[in-house]
């Protein structure tokens, strides 16, 4: 198991009201950094018990596959990387 360094929850005033939703769901106050690592393993290890027909699979017509759940996924991923830069940063910009 990998050792992070362990970081406090961010004060409320440190981040937009809007992201509060997503801190509500750490589970942890100071082992976020080793949460973070250790879903990245679990969501490989569900991902890959997948058979292609269930990555595929629509449940309904216009309905999102879990394979374009994971894209969507990973965008939002890529959006959040830059605004926890721009929160480091204490980069304003609406």
């Amino acid at each position: 198991m990998t050792q992070y360094r362990k970081i406090e929850r961010p004060d409320k005033s440190e981040y937009p009201a809007y992201s509060q939703h997503y801190f509500d769901l750490i589970k942890t106050d100071t082992d976020i950094l080793q949460e973070m690592y250790d879903n990245l393993f679990k969501l490989k290890k569900l991902i890959y018990s997948l058979a292609d027909d269930k990555l595929l699979y629509r449940y309904a017509e216009n309905k999102w596959t879990i394979k374009e759940i994971l894209v969507h996924n990973i965008d939002d991923e890529r959006i959040f990387s830059y605004r926890a830069l721009r929160y480091g940063r204490n980069d304003n910009t609406p």
